[in-house]
């Protein structure tokens, strides 16, 4: 087990950029993305911390993956980032 996972299917998302259209196949990615963010949850110890970055814009492929993996794991919660303008 890890103290920290990092979760980073950009590549992937790009990969199947024209296929986004496609109900089917961003279905397809989204459950792909699920896997990849449960398995990375599984191998950290307890109190690691994971990072899940996508390059997408998608809701369903950002925050929808994100809240579905918070429902699977009862252990699992989010830690607020905020970024401010300037200094």
């Amino acid at each position: 087990q890890s103290n920290g996972a990092v979760v980073d299917e950009t590549a992937l998302s790009m990969s199947g950029i024209s296929k986004l259209g496609d109900a089917n196949a961003l279905s397809e990615l989204i459950k792909l993305q699920k896997r990849l963010i449960f398995s990375g949850f599984r191998l950290l110890k307890r109190g690691g911390i994971l990072v899940y970055s996508t390059c997408s814009l998608s809701g369903a492929q950002n925050e929808g993956v994100v809240n579905w993996l918070l429902q699977q794991c009862a252990d699992s919660y989010t830690i607020p980032v905020s970024f401010s303008r300037g200094g």
